[in-house]
């Protein structure tokens, strides 16, 4: 069920933030734009999970976070529990763009964020639009920026908490850019810095958003192109370089992550 409201705009128009959509899922349909959304967007999931793809990267929602979507930014998000409820504003204006510039809001992302404080702003703001039909859009456009100023608190209070996080990832990343080719295990891993292959694993998908093996994988692909561009190595001999002693498995893995085969990538990239 979805529960939207569009605020009829005229005299907003002047303001320097303006709700053009507010409402919640329940549950969140699966999206899908390639153009993108004409307006900036944030969206609270407070039940549920599901996974944003965007700009060549996949992220995992979780009840608790929000994720922004700047202005045609191409995107598509789908649900990957039985539930998945959201509470979703879209919004503009003259200054919308410079404060989310200020605050370094240029690209998607997902965030953590106190789910408790940002829906009681959410509903203050679609209360208000719905009871005024005077003056309500102005009222919101108010709560609205309060709404921005406390989603970018909050963000930067996670940045701060999640930084010794990232950091403790160090090791583990530098080992795998150095070992990719070689058998990597989990527990090998998860030696490097003293965790369980639970935590781990939590640690990348929060950092990350894909497992330890799948971020193995990646790395290989990507060295696997370098490979390719150069045109020095033939497949087999790229195969053995990144880690594979099958050529028909590298290139299986090689095309269900890009999409094309080995050869085919050759032939659209050089």
């Amino acid at each position: 069920m979805e529960n939207f409201f569009f605020p009829i705009i005229e005299r907003e128009k002047n303001l320097p933030f303006y709700i053009t959509c507010i409402g919640e899922a329940d549950p969140q349909p699966e999206i899908s734009r390639p153009e993108g959304y004409q307006n900036p967007q944030i969206i609270l999931c407070s039940e549920g999970s599901g996974i944003l793809q965007t700009e060549g990267m996949e992220r995992q929602i979780t009840a608790g976070t929000a994720y922004f979507l700047p202005a045609g930014t191409p995107h598509s998000y789908f649900r990957t529990d039985s539930v998945w409820r959201t509470h979703y504003v879209s919004f503009t204006g003259y200054s919308a763009e410079i404060l989310l510039r200020q605050f370094g809001l240029t690209e998607a992302g997902v965030f953590p964020v106190d789910l408790g404080i940002m829906r009681s702003i959410f509903q203050r703001m679609i209360n208000t639009l719905k009871s005024d039909k005077f003056y309500g859009g102005y009222t919101a456009s108010a709560i609205l920026y309060e709404y921005i100023i406390e989603f970018n608190r909050q963000i930067i209070g996670a940045e701060s908490r999640f930084a010794s996080e990232s950091a403790s990832l160090t090791p583990v990343l530098s080992y795998i850019d150095t070992h990719y080719s070689e058998v990597i295990d989990l527990e090998t891993l998860c030696g490097l810095i003293q965790v369980t292959p639970q935590y781990l694993c939590r640690l990348f998908r929060k950092r990350l958003g894909i497992r330890p093996l799948e971020y193995i994988t990646r790395r290989r692909i990507q060295q696997a192109k370098v490979y390719l561009r150069e045109g020095e190595k033939t497949i087999k001999e790229i195969a053995l370089e990144v880690g594979y002693t099958d050529a028909g498995y590298f290139s299986a893995v090689f095309k269900r992550s890009e999409g094309v085969s080995p050869r085919e990538y050759i032939r659209r990239e050089l």
